[in-house]
């Protein structure tokens, strides 16, 4: 399972979106760790950047609505492309060690 507590957080969880009626949070670790998580803890995004993560969590969850755009943080996906598949598969990695 993976814990983290407030001392590893760069800002408090921030509610950016709803999936299936509950919230989803942007969460920011102070090692530079982008993740989109669930209202359960569930990682549906993970990237070195806030539009990694969201792009990865947008793919994974289509029903996920957006509340915070994020607009200053826009970054053209052709930047970020290469990064995709390892950054999906550490996304899958976290949900498969939450899930224990």
């Amino acid at each position: 399972m993976i814990s983290l507590d407030s001392k590893q957080l760069s800002e408090k969880p921030k509610k950016v979106g709803v999936l299936d009626s509950k919230p989803v949070y942007a969460v920011r670790t102070k090692g530079g760790l982008n993740m989109i998580c669930s209202s359960t803890g569930k990682p549906l995004g993970v990237g070195p950047h806030q539009a990694v993560a969201r792009a990865i969590a947008a793919k994974a969850e289509p029903a996920l609505v957006w509340n915070d755009l994020a607009k200053g943080d826009w970054i053209d996906p052709s930047h970020y492309q290469f990064l995709l598949p390892r950054y999906e598969a550490l996304t899958t990695r976290l949900q498969a060690l939450q899930e224990k």
